[in-house]
């Protein structure tokens, strides 16, 4: 009896052993899927506040003074919009290319196509809503066409964003449920 339980506790041993290194691997998947995708949130939000921060000026100037922002300071404006913007650019295109290489942990493809899937949203958003935007801003006369145009842009791409983030961190909790990981 004595020999069949220390036979037990050596397989639990074992067991748990396997578990605890098992457990670094989840995580370490998991950070290689979660924390990319919030870089590319920081890029975006890098991205939206030079954007905000121009409607804002221009709206503010156009109200209290009824003239348009200083030349140099609008083209300022539009070069860091622009610069923002390629930095979004280049690093969802830089994470696309790391995250596809990550190998899948234990048949976990959900969440990384779930990555996958919210990076390639953000470039699709990044290049087709954003750029648009931003032609919009470099026109020397913006129409009424033009205004409705941008804010049905901007809404588009929040939606869009939105709806791929929630999907994404769907699968993050589910995956952090699994693995026993909490997300913040």
């Amino acid at each position: 009896m004595n020999k069949l339980l220390i036979v037990v506790l050596i397989m639990s041993t074992f067991y748990m052993e396997g578990c605890v290194g098992d457990g670094d691997q989840s995580v370490t998947y998991f950070d290689s899927i979660y924390l990319p995708t919030q870089e590319i949130i920081d890029f975006d939000n890098d991205f939206q506040d030079e954007v905000h921060n121009q409607l804002i000026a221009k709206g503010d100037v156009d109200r209290k003074f009824d003239l348009v922002q200083d030349e140099k300071e609008y083209t300022d404006a539009i070069k860091r919009i622009k610069k923002s913007h390629k930095n979004l650019l280049r690093a969802i295109e830089h994470q696309v290319l790391i995250m596809q290489n990550v190998a899948v942990y234990k048949d976990e493809h959900t969440f990384k196509k779930a990555g996958l899937s919210l990076l390639n949203t953000y470039q699709n958003v990044a290049k087709n809503e954003f750029e648009e935007m931003i032609r919009i801003f470099e026109q020397d006369e913006v129409s009424d066409d033009d205004n409705v145009r941008f804010n049905h842009l901007l809404k588009q791409s929040a939606k869009k964003l939105d709806e791929a983030l929630d999907a994404f961190y769907v699968q993050a909790s589910l995956y952090g449920d699994r693995y026993g990981i909490e997300i913040d």
